[in-house]
């Protein structure tokens, strides 16, 4: 009999964080674009045989988590921030792209080809490499990481970013020489790993703060401050989930 159990803690994620200090990256649909091209159903069922799950929250496997539409009391705090939010999120939570399984997903390329025009970037006629349109800038990407664990992963997403006209590279340092280029906020995208606790605090606010001291992304919006202070100040649990999904 094969049986799997599961636990019930905080997973956290492993994920990517983009430096949103830099301007091709602080365009949403530039983001969206390059997540498009990560077909994690393909590498699942090729390199991990089905075993792993997509994190789609920064709680994961926790009543913390954004897994379903915004509730009454969660409407009423977004409508505090409006502006934070896109239109579907009044709807719906949001999840990961999820593709064909192919490794060739022709529907998201296509997809994130538009986002990419529709952000100004488009594939040079010469030689197909991924260029601003009005600058003639090359897009240029990199991912930083304490170790070669992640490369599998990473080079199923490169496959992809190559089909959209991008030469990504995959750069592995120390810790003492990671640490120093993201202090220096001297990277493209920075590979991150968080399990955040059972009630989540004042820690949350140096990882998503305007001046949190572990902000990687560098995402500073007054709007977030707000949630962080609400999450930090929730006098019971029912208050604190509200304010946890909303920041989900």
């Amino acid at each position: 009999i094969r049986h799997t159990q599961r636990h019930g803690h905080i997973t956290g994620m492993n994920g990517f964080a983009f430096n949103l200090r830099r301007d091709r990256f602080a365009d949403a649909r530039v983001r969206e674009a390059l997540a498009l091209m990560m077909d994690f159903e393909w590498a699942n069922a090729a390199l991990f045989q089905g075993a792993s799950e997509r994190a789609g929250s920064f709680f994961l496997n926790s009543d913390l988590a954004a897994t379903e539409a915004p509730d009454a009391a969660e409407r009423a705090l977004m409508a505090e921030v409006p502006g934070l939010f896109p239109p579907e999120a009044w709807h719906r939570p949001w999840q990961p792209p999820h593709s064909d399984g192919t490794g060739r997903d022709r529907a998201l390329l296509e997809r994130a080809l538009g986002l990419l025009d529709a952000a100004g970037w488009a594939p040079r006629a010469t030689d197909g490499r991924l260029a601003h349109r009005e600058t003639g800038e090359l897009f240029q990407l990199s991912v930083l990481a304490q170790s070669n664990a992640q490369q599998a992963l990473v080079g199923v997403w490169f496959l992809g970013l190559r089909r959209l006209g991008i030469a990504p590279r995959f750069e592995v340092l120390d810790a003492p020489s990671f640490t120093a280029r993201l202090r220096a906020n001297d990277f493209d995208l920075a590979y991150r790993f968080t399990i955040p606790p059972e009630w989540p605090g004042p820690e949350q606010r140096a990882l998503w703060g305007s001046a949190g001291a572990n902000n990687t992304t560098g995402l500073a919006r007054p709007e977030m401050d707000l949630l962080l202070d609400r999450l930090e100040v929730a006098p019971d649990r029912a208050s604190l989930v509200t304010a946890a999904r909303v920041l989900d």
